[in-house]
């Protein structure tokens, strides 16, 4: 006996198919065409938003991945890897709030995972919440203090409270965890008193 025919769910999956091997080949503005296709004839095809999301990305557009992936995490609720970009996207384009709120999503399923923790205190640092930004950095850092980033975000927090003692000591520790902190801790606004300042020590 044969299983009902569906033409768009068949076209969407050949439309799908061509834009992951576009992807494969790095041709992202071919893949983003064939995988908008491929939603247009199925718009419930999780896969085909997911890689339309990382063509996009590719391409620096930045709203249509975050489209994409707001279907991905509506059709999957389950599918952290696109909740992680989601959140990462709308860091990028200034959205903290709804940066904030992803993260917090991402803490309920994952409370020690340093990176959120460390990518949340730097969106609540963005919001001027330097209070709960500087405990979230803090256990950061208790989790990994070989987490580069979180280091250097807590010396971030620091220095944007003023306390430029505190944010020298991380930041030394972020120099040696990764010593191109160096470099970009000189044109980073956030740290641009402390650079000034006499408690500055490259």
């Amino acid at each position: 006996m044969s299983g009902k025919i569906d033409p768009d769910r068949d076209a969407a999956i050949a439309y799908y198919n061509e834009g992951y091997g576009f992807i494969q080949r790095q041709d992202f503005e071919k893949a983003s065409e064939k995988l908008k296709l491929a939603v247009e004839r199925d718009p419930s095809f999780v896969n085909a938003w997911f890689n339309l999301a990382l063509a996009s990305q590719k391409l620096g557009r930045l709203e249509e991945t975050k489209i994409s992936l707001v279907h991905v995490v509506r059709l999957d609720p389950a599918n952290i890897r696109a909740r992680q970009l989601l959140a990462i996207t709308h860091g990028y384009l200034d959205e903290y709030q709804e940066a904030l709120t992803s993260y917090e999503t991402l803490l309920e399923l994952e409370p020690d995972n340093p990176v959120y923790l460390s990518n949340l205190g730097a969106v609540l640092a963005k919001l001027e919440q330097f209070d709960r930004g500087l405990e979230v950095l803090q256990k950061a850092v208790q989790v990994d203090g070989g987490y580069a980033p979180a280091v250097y975000n807590l010396a971030s927090i620091y220095a944007l409270m003023g306390n430029l003692e505190a944010s020298m000591t991380e930041l030394q520790q972020a120099f040696q965890l990764d010593p191109s902190y160096r470099q970009k801790v000189q044109t980073d606004p956030d740290f641009q008193v402390l650079v000034q300042s006499d408690s500055f020590r490259p």
